[in-house]
């Protein structure tokens, strides 16, 4: 028996040695997200190991190395430590609560030396902590920039490129493969036409077995286009979407494009949307762009065609797409470089032009109601005889005749409508909306009521017109080409004109200019720089008042303002100025998607406030003087403990305007100042105290700001009790 035990003892010594990494946490396997998903601005450079809500688990070395960096921060990583292993990679554990003895000892002894709470610091060969594989770091937390507690974990190289961690775990439970949600093919010149649409044009592709999708229509195409595709991975016993790790496109069995998630360098955050496709994501959707529309490159994509080109003729797609356990799953679909129009497709057939009649045989025919909202199909088993209908028995609202037809190429025409009655002019109504795609502006009128008309479109500036035909898109729908960015250029107005007796007239006024050169632009007295490179491609930007806000518990310095498109990425911020020499307490805020106001770093200089902003969306300048509140103070004022029972200074603070400024916050017990931890996720502080308290009277102060400047203190004494 002893024998038995010596063995294994030595088993697990020779386990514990071996070249391969041992799971960082007791939670084998789980984890949330894995390693290149992107986040705002930047891939997801590791994977969050799940610990399932809890604190404090331990977080192990997962070979043998030494401490070499810390970086405690009230953002971001949090309370974070790098580890350099034996074989030069670097282990990144971050969000930590706390850390093992010998860590916490000589972060103590940092606060102490550069006075701060807060700070990144490479260690010195005398201060470099050495680790054994299955050493406890430390223990999990919910610290920095999170939505709930979990473990941020990094494998890098000795460069300190992220690399994919789960390519050194291959025991990772997984047989479950990749799903495919949507494909995306996307313009790219204004002669592009895809499915007879100048637009993105998505579809939902049909699972027809465990391993294939297919597009069940064939997908008429001609122009230059690209590719998308939204895809997630699953994971057994694990109930999240995770990104997916290899994508490969084949058109006519010729790889063009492929996306491996391996590795990559972090100089290269900036490319994520060269990666992901920008204007999908906004509307909630991860589509991973199979095509480059700018000459940088990312090191983990191969491309043979940045783009792509057909003849007329038919052409064989395929995608491939893996998890990193190789769970594979291919989607197909067939894409034909030309597409098919509506060329004298009915006629009437009776004197009194009551009667119309569909020439070809595989014309489909559905009826429509006016309503944009209301789109149910009625039957026509009634008024249909041989592709003829009598326009007399159509009743009003569903008297709106939609057609297309196929042909033996598999594709179809362009869905028509027809209507004979035209409707009264004085009941159109609709609005004016520009969509902002990487390569034109496409500009669409959506009418409440489909009115039967083809109303043309005008740009218009201070000396100049530039007309556009419009076609219809969908039912209520009418759009443009994909104009050029160029014809944007000192645009002020924008015209939808309906040739009706009277004629209408729909305008929309823009306040815009075109980033293809350094410039200042002014917006009610407020001051916009940008440059050339700003964003990737030559750009529009149009700013408007938004009137639709209600804001309150602020004071109202510059009213909303929107800043348009929010379809492009921006590559360099654009600068805000406004000229106001009593702005104390003030700040750029931005409205975000919970409908509340979130405040935008500002600087002020010679009487005047600035902003850098990196994306579109509804500004404000405002002010608050609502001072922040700090609660559920341990120990109480005005109480009395053992000193066994006061080990720390705890607290929440909360400011629901301009947030909890974390590098203000002062903790005097006794005079002494308090290094603290803060918790943004729980709105809380926790100050160690490192000694000892002596019975008697505690003076305690505490001093917290938000981030405007307003200020919070509370000042009282608690007793410590003889023993």
């Amino acid at each position: 028996m002893n024998h038995f035990f010596l063995l294994l003892f030595l088993l697990n010594i020779n386990l514990l040695n071996s070249s391969q990494y041992i799971w960082p946490t007791d939670d084998i396997n789980a984890i949330t997200t894995t390693f290149g998903e992107p986040r705002s601005k930047r891939f997801h450079a590791g994977i969050d190991v799940r610990t399932y809500g809890a604190l404090n688990k331990k977080i192990y070395a997962i070979d043998s190395g030494y401490i070499y960096r810390i970086n405690i921060s009230p953002n971001k990583y949090g309370k974070a430590i790098y580890l350099k292993l034996n074989d030069g990679n670097i282990i990144l554990y971050s969000h930590l609560n706390k850390f093992n003895e010998k860590i916490t000892d000589l972060i103590h002894r940092l606060n102490m030396k550069f006075n701060e709470n807060f700070f990144d610091y490479e260690l010195n060969e005398n201060e470099k902590i050495k680790l054994n594989k299955g050493d406890v770091i430390g223990y999990t937390g919910d610290t920095g920039s999170l939505t709930g507690p979990h473990l941020h974990f990094e494998i890098r190289d000795s460069l300190n490129n992220p690399i994919n961690p789960l390519k050194y775990y291959n025991t990772f439970d997984d047989t479950i493969k990749p799903i495919i949600n949507e494909i995306a093919f996307i313009p790219l010149s204004n002669n592009t036409w895809i499915n007879n649409i100048q637009d993105y044009n998505i579809i939902k592709p049909k699972k027809i077995n465990e391993y294939k999708y297919v597009i069940e229509d064939t997908v008429s195409i001609i122009g230059q286009f690209g590719i998308a595709i939204n895809a997630f991975d699953k994971v057994h016993n694990q109930p999240f979407d995770f990104g997916v790790y290899k994508i490969e496109l084949f058109i006519d069995n010729e790889l063009l494009y492929s996306i491996n998630f391996d590795k990559y360098s972090f100089t290269q955050d900036n490319l994520i949307y060269n990666e992901v496709d920008y204007h999908l994501i906004q509307k909630g959707s991860v589509f991973h762009r199979l095509f480059s529309s700018n000459k940088n490159k990312l090191n983990f994509i191969e491309i043979n065609n940045p783009f792509i080109l057909l003849d007329d003729n038919y052409h064989n797609m395929i995608i491939n797409i893996s998890d990193i356990n190789n769970n594979k799953i291919q989607l197909q679909g067939i894409i034909l470089g030309k597409m098919l129009t509506n060329n004298n497709i009915f006629s009437f057939v009776d004197s009194n032009n009551t009667t119309i009649k569909f020439h070809n045989e595989n014309t489909t025919i559905n009826l429509k109601s006016r309503f944009k909202d209301q789109d149910n199909n009625l039957s026509l088993t009634s008024l249909i005889n041989s592709k003829q209908i009598n326009i007399d028995q159509l009743v009003p609202p569903y008297d709106i005749i939609e057609h297309y037809y196929s042909n033996s190429w598999g594709i179809s025409s362009r869905k028509e409508y027809l209507s004979f009655r035209k409707l009264n002019p004085y009941k159109i109504n609709g609005s004016v909306l520009l969509k902002h795609l990487d390569n034109g502006i496409i500009i669409e009128f959506e009418e409440d009521l489909f009115s039967g008309y083809n109303p043309t479109l005008e740009l218009l500036t201070d000396n100049n017109k530039k007309v556009h035909d419009l076609y219809r898109k969908e039912k209520n729908l009418l759009s443009s080409k994909l104009i050029n960015i160029l014809e944007f250029e000192n645009v002020k107005k924008i015209n939808v004109i309906y040739n009706s007796t009277p004629n209408l007239v729909f305008e929309k006024k823009i306040n815009g200019f075109i980033t293809n050169k350094k410039g200042d632009y002014y917006f009610k007295k407020l001051n916009f720089k940008f440059n050339s490179n700003t964003f990737a491609n030559n750009t529009c930007i149009w700013i408007e008042e938004n009137k639709n806000i209600h804001i309150n518990n602020y004071e109202i310095i510059v009213e909303p303002f929107l800043i348009n498109p929010n379809t492009i990425p921006y590559n360099n911020p654009i600068s805000i100025t406004y000229n106001y020499n009593n702005c104390k307490n003030c700040s750029f805020y931005k409205y975000n998607d919970n409908n509340k106001w979130k405040i935008i770093d500002s600087n002020f200089y010679n009487n005047s406030i600035t902003a850098e902003i990196n994306t579109s969306g509804t500004y404000a300048l405002l002010k608050e003087i609502n001072q922040p509140v700090i609660s559920n103070l341990k120990p109480s004022l005005n109480s009395k403990y053992s000193s066994d029972d006061v080990k720390q200074i705890i607290f929440n603070i909360k400011d629901e305007l301009s947030g909890i400024n974390p590098y203000n916050i002062n903790i005097l017990l006794n005079n002494n100042k308090l290094f603290y931890d803060y918790i943004s996720y729980r709105n809380l502080v926790l100050a160690n105290i490192n000694q000892e308290l002596e019975p008697g009277i505690q003076s305690l102060k505490i001093e917290i700001s938000d981030n405007v400047g307003n200020k919070k203190s509370m000042i009282g004494e608690f007793i410590i009790l003889d023993k």
